[in-house]
C-alpha cells in the first residue's frame, strides 16, 4: 500500500480535537451535559476509523470487472457474445432493472461492460450458475479478511451458499445486496491485472536498522491464483 486516506481526517498531535466538518454535529447539545459527551465521542471514533479496512459498502457496479473476469476464464462468454437489454430482465419472478430504464438495445458482451449494463452481467453470472459463482467469489477473496498488517480490519457480509439462490446470483453480479471493505474490493481487482493471483496487502516492504540492514521484509506472496 503506498497511500491510503480516510476523510474526515484528524491531527495525529490533537488526535481529540474534531475536525471542523464534524463540529456541526454538536449543535444543540449543551457543553456541559452527558449527551454532549457522549455525541462527541462518537464522532471522535468515527474520525478515527480507518474506513478503508473497518467499514463495509456495497462495491455496486466495480464488481462487474469481477463478474466479467468469471465468465471470460471459464468460456460461459466471449467479448463479441450478443446480449440484448430492454431495461430490465426478469429471473425467478422477480423484476430487476438496469441503471438505464430505457435500455441498452443489442449490443455484445464488451459494449455490455463498457456501458455498465446490469442485465448483460445478470446473464453471463446465470450461464455460470450458482455453485461457480459462489466458488469464484471466495476464491476472489470476498469470504476472508485480506491480512492486511494494520488493526482493525472487518469482514464483508453475504449470504451462506444455501441462500445464494438465483436472485442472490443476479444481483451480485452487479454488486448489489452484499457488503465488502474497500481494501478487500481492490485486492479482488488487483488480482486480475496481476495474472489472478491473490495477494495479503502489506504496509510495510521491509523494516531496516540504522545502518540500513534489512532486519525483516514483507513479500507480496500470492495467497492462491
Amino acid at each position: 500500500i503506498l497511500a491510503m486516506a480516510t476523510l474526515p481526517s484528524y491531527d495525529l498531535n490533537n488526535p481529540y480535537e474534531l475536525d471542523e466538518s464534524l463540529l456541526s454535529y454538536l449543535s444543540g447539545y449543551d457543553v456541559n451535559s452527558e449527551e454532549y459527551q457522549k455525541k462527541k465521542s462518537e464522532l471522535l471514533y468515527t474520525m478515527w476509523s480507518n474506513k478503508a479496512i473497518s467499514e463495509t459498502y456495497e462495491p455496486g457496479s466495480t464488481f462487474k470487472i469481477i463478474t466479467s473476469a468469471m465468465g471470460l476464464e471459464t468460456g460461459v462468454v466471449t467479448p463479441t457474445d450478443p446480449f440484448t437489454c430492454s431495461g430490465a430482465y426478469v429471473v425467478g419472478g422477480v423484476t430487476i432493472h438496469c441503471h438505464k430504464r430505457t435500455g441498452h438495445g443489442s449490443l455484445n458482451f464488451a459494449g455490455g461492460l463498457q456501458q455498465s449494463c446490469n442485465p448483460t452481467l445478470m446473464q453471463v453470472a446465470l450461464k455460470l450458475g450458482r455453485e461457480k459463482f459462489y466458488n469464484y467469489f471466495e476464491a476472489f477473496g470476498y469470504g476472508e479478511k485480506t491480512g492486511i498488517d494494520v488493526p482493525g480490519e472487518v469482514s464483508g457480509i453475504y449470504s451462506s451458499y444455501k441462500d445464494f439462490g438465483n436472485v442472490s446470483l443476479a444481483v451480485y453480479s452487479f454488486g448489489q445486496t452484499f457488503k465488502t471493505t474497500p481494501i478487500q474490493q481492490l485486492r479482488a481487482i488487483a488480482s486480475i491485472a496481476n495474472g489472478g493471483y491473490l495477494v495479503t496487502p502489506h504496509f510495510l516492504a521491509q523494516i531496516t536498522d540504522d545502518s540500513g540492514n534489512v532486519i525483516e521484509s514483507y513479500e507480496a506472496e500470492p495467497v492462491r491464483q
